[in-house]
């Protein structure tokens, strides 16, 4: 900025200026409501849930799970049955249900991992360690 040598140049100066400050202002509270908008506890959450929703890993994980879990439940129900049985019985379905879920968890996450199963998956699964 040169500098100003008269009153004409002075006025149109401070009009720029003016013109300037006005334009900044709108542009400060466009953004300020924009930002109040993504704040508002419905936006976030929703933000949230789409980025977690969209996460190939969550995917991955969820995946693993209900594999787990169906092969967990599926084991119980096919050693131990659905008829009246005792305490004991129904104690060791849970260890059972529960060993084999966490197991094919981690073999599916291992499989997603390498890309291919391992040698021997499915020996393993039914033969004793």
């Amino acid at each position: 900025m040169g500098s100003i040598n008269n009153s004409a140049e002075l006025k149109s100066r401070i009009s720029a200026l003016e013109l300037k400050k006005n334009n900044d202002e709108e542009l400060i509270r466009t953004h300020f409501h924009e930002i109040v908008e993504t704040l508002k506890p419905a936006n976030l959450l929703k933000s949230t849930v789409s980025e977690v929703s969209d996460s190939m890993h969550f995917k991955r994980n969820i995946l693993n799970i209900a594999l787990g879990l169906g092969a967990g439940y599926l084991s119980k129900r096919l050693v131990i049955g659905t008829k009246g049985v005792g305490i004991a019985k129904q104690l060791l379905g849970s260890v059972l249900e529960f060993g084999i879920s966490n197991f094919v968890a981690k073999q599916s996450e291992e499989m997603q991992t390498s890309g291919k199963p391992r040698a021997g998956f499915f020996k393993r699964l039914f033969t004793k360690a």
